[in-house]
């Protein structure tokens, strides 16, 4: 009588290639969920928009502290005119400020004298400390200073956007504007004889001037520094035809002999 094999087959032994095989197409087909692609598909879209808002022109932060998000009029212009974004130079080449870096030393100043007929306007306040550091020599100028520039400027300004917008779509448009609104300033210190002697002769001229004495300011310290850096002119007085320099006491009395200061005040607006 035959017997019966009662052999049990047992399965064969899984290789560790196979077994590798198996750990890659797990991942593989994970991915290929619908929900899973999704979900990626969406953070991927988040981080790249991210990025963008962080490395935008407009949306840049100054390197020596960190500004209050950027006033939406202003985002809204330096999108609209050509040529408002610094380093992004525009297809049409007869408007705007093509791209080139701002502010300048002279439209700083122009902002300082517009911001000074406040009475209550102190260089410690805003960004003003700040800039005067910026200004000296071998400084580096953050990459938002034309964000800072333009929301100063929207602050003093009293027609709205209408000004920065020709700021930025015409500079020469913009320094004659407020050529008119500061014709003529002088930079004076109270128990100065050189800074008596250049007001007394404007007064003889007749000519119309702000003068601030800037030793007897509260900003006396801050205010100093930072009118030398604007100017590149140290001693007083300073003298101002809008935002440019014309010089001391010396200069006002060489133009005087050589009868050319009349024109200059009258050209100048202050006669």
């Amino acid at each position: 009588m035959l017997e019966k094999r009662t052999d049990t087959v047992l399965p064969a032994p899984v290789s560790h290639s196979h077994e590798k095989g198996i750990l890659f197409r797990m991942p593989t087909a994970w991915l290929r969920r619908r929900k899973t692609m999704m979900v990626l598909l969406a953070m991927l879209t988040l981080t790249c928009f991210w990025f963008w808002m962080h490395t935008a022109p407009w949306m840049s932060v100054s390197s020596s502290s960190k500004r209050a998000p950027i006033d939406p009029d202003i985002r809204k212009l330096l999108r609209e005119v050509p040529g408002a974004i610094p380093g992004k130079t525009p297809k049409r080449t007869d408007v705007g400020r093509q791209g080139m870096p701002y502010p300048s030393k002279e439209e700083l100043t122009m902002l300082l004298i517009e911001q000074m007929q406040d009475p209550e306007f102190r260089v410690d306040h805003g960004v003003w400390n700040e800039w005067r550091h910026w200004l000296k020599d071998g400084a580096t100028w953050p990459d938002d200073a034309h964000i800072q520039f333009l929301t100063q400027l929207k602050q003093v300004s009293s027609s709205g956007l209408d000004d920065l917008r020709l700021y930025l779509e015409s500079p020469i448009g913009w320094e004659m504007k407020h050529l008119h609104v500061a014709p003529l300033t002088v930079f004076s210190k109270s128990y100065c004889p050189y800074s008596k002697a250049a007001k007394a002769l404007l007064h003889e001229y007749g000519a119309t001037y702000t003068a601030y004495d800037v030793d007897l300011r509260p900003d006396a310290h801050p205010i100093q520094p930072l009118l030398w850096y604007l100017t590149g002119h140290r001693t007083y007085p300073k003298v101002m035809t809008g935002q440019k320099l014309l010089g001391g006491n010396d200069r006002l009395q060489e133009l005087h002999e050589r009868g050319l200061l009349r024109g200059i005040l009258h050209g100048a607006g202050a006669l």
